[in-house]
């Protein structure tokens, strides 16, 4: 099917965005972005697609051609991503705890003085 066919079968009601949107497993938004980037806008008052663009061209292309589908992500490349954002956590969690071993609690700040605020660090001035 043409470009052309296509407009005349929407303008016609014999074809629905929607029904586009299905066969090429993209939402109907993307196919009237796709219409709108060939040039054509709807006019909602007339029913009907009017051409706005420069080359009348896109009338000739075969709406396979302009409907591409797009080629989902690989599980693989997807659970890599996983895979990577999982151990920067888990790194993270690990130099969390690391500085928490190495932090040293004050020996002014034992069980004796609870409840009391003790100074770390005094200032002097």
């Amino acid at each position: 099917m043409l470009v052309r066919d296509m407009v005349q079968a929407i303008e016609n009601r014999e074809l629905k965005v929607q029904d586009l949107a299905n066969k090429y497993d993209v939402s109907d938004r993307t196919i009237q972005i796709k219409i709108k980037e060939l040039g054509l806008v709807w006019v909602a008052t007339e029913s009907k697609y009017t051409f706005m663009g420069k080359d009348k061209s896109i009338y000739d292309l075969a709406i396979d051609e302009v409907f591409k589908k797009i080629p989902h992500k690989k599980k693989s490349e997807t659970n890599s991503k996983k895979v990577s954002k999982n151990e920067s956590k888990k790194a993270s969690k690990e130099v969390a705890s690391t500085l928490q071993d190495t932090i040293q609690v004050a020996p002014e700040a034992n069980s004796v003085n609870r409840g009391r605020v003790v100074p770390i660090f005094s200032r002097r001035g």
